[in-house]
C-alpha cells in the first residue's frame, strides 16, 4: 500500500489537533466535568480521522473511551438495572405491551447541569437488554426528535478472568417491516433487527459464543457514516451474566 504526501499531511494535521487540545486536562485526577465523555470522544475522533486519512482501518481500541466512568458526572448519574427474568419479546420495532420487556435489564444515560461545554442530549434515552434460553435481546428507545437510521454495532465480550473473547454484530437500520440481518466480523449472520418506533435486536447466543453462566460485557454504538452519534453506556461497559438454570428461581417474583 502506497501512501501519498497529501494523505500523510492530512493525518499529521489531525494528530496535531489531538495533541494540541486542552482535553488532556480531563484525563487527570484534578478535574471532573459533565462533558468528560464529549472531550474523550473528540480526542479519539481526531485519532480515528488520522487513520482514515491514511486509508487504514480504525483500530477497535480507538472506539473505546479512555476516561474512567467515575470522571464523568453524567455517567455517574446513569441508571443501571440488571435483568430479573427471562424474556421473549416479539422483534418488530414496537412495544406492544408492558410484559414483553418486563424483567429486562435497563441502562438510562445520566444527565448533569453545568460544566465547561454544552452537553448535547442523548440520541437514545434507554437501552433494554435481556435473555431467553437461546438469545440476547436488545431494545433502543430513541429520544424525542431522534430519527432512526445509520448503523448499530453491538460489541459483546465473554469475560474469562484476565482474558476476553469479543464478537461484534453490525446492522444497517432501514425502514419497513422486514427483518434486518445482524452480521458479525466474518460476514456470518448472528441475529436479526427490526425498526419501528424503537430499534429491537435478537442475537443468537450460540453465534456469539456465549453459554449459560458466562460473565459478559456489552457496548452498543450507533453511527451515521463515520460519526458516532450514541454510545451506550457512555463510558465503560455494561456487565451482566448469561442466565443459567437457577436464574429465574433466584429472581422469582410474585
Amino acid at each position: 500500500m502506497t501512501v501519498g504526501l497529501e494523505q500523510i499531511e492530512a493525518a499529521r494535521a489531525e494528530l496535531f489537533v489531538a495533541e494540541g487540545s486542552d482535553w488532556f486536562w480531563w484525563y487527570g485526577d484534578d478535574f471532573v466535568t459533565d462533558s468528560a465523555a464529549t472531550f474523550d470522544a473528540l480526542f479519539r475522533g481526531r485519532v480515528a480521522q488520522a487513520y482514515r486519512a491514511l486509508g487504514l482501518p480504525v483500530p477497535t481500541a480507538v472506539s473505546t473511551p479512555i476516561i474512567a466512568p467515575s470522571k464523568d458526572l453524567a455517567n455517574a448519574a446513569a441508571v443501571i438495572v440488571q435483568p430479573r427474568r427471562l424474556i421473549q419479546p416479539l422483534i418488530d420495532g414496537y412495544s406492544r405491551n408492558y410484559y414483553e420487556w418486563a424483567g429486562a435489564g435497563q441502562y438510562r444515560p445520566g444527565s448533569a447541569i453545568g460544566g465547561s461545554m454544552f452537553q448535547g442530549r442523548s440520541a437514545y434515552e434507554q437501552l433494554c437488554f435481556g435473555f431467553s434460553k437461546s438469545e440476547l435481546f436488545l431494545r433502543l428507545d430513541p429520544a424525542p426528535g431522534t430519527q432512526i437510521g445509520g448503523e448499530v454495532q453491538v460489541a459483546v465480550a465473554r469475560l474469562l478472568g484476565d482474558r476476553r473473547e469479543e464478537k461484534t454484530g453490525r446492522v444497517l437500520l432501514g425502514k419497513g417491516g422486514g427483518d434486518l440481518p445482524v452480521i458479525d466480523e466474518t460476514g456470518a449472520r448472528c441475529g436479526i433487527a427490526r425498526t419501528g418506533v424503537l430499534v429491537e435486536l435478537a442475537l443468537s447466543l450460540t453465534a456469539l459464543g456465549l453459554f449459560a453462566g458466562n460473565r459478559i460485557s456489552l457496548v452498543v454504538r450507533v453511527l451515521r457514516g463515520d460519526l458516532e452519534i450514541e454510545r451506550l453506556p457512555r463510558l465503560g461497559e455494561l456487565e451482566t451474566v448469561v442466565p443459567d438454570r437457577r436464574f429465574e428461581q433466584a429472581h422469582w417474583q410474585v
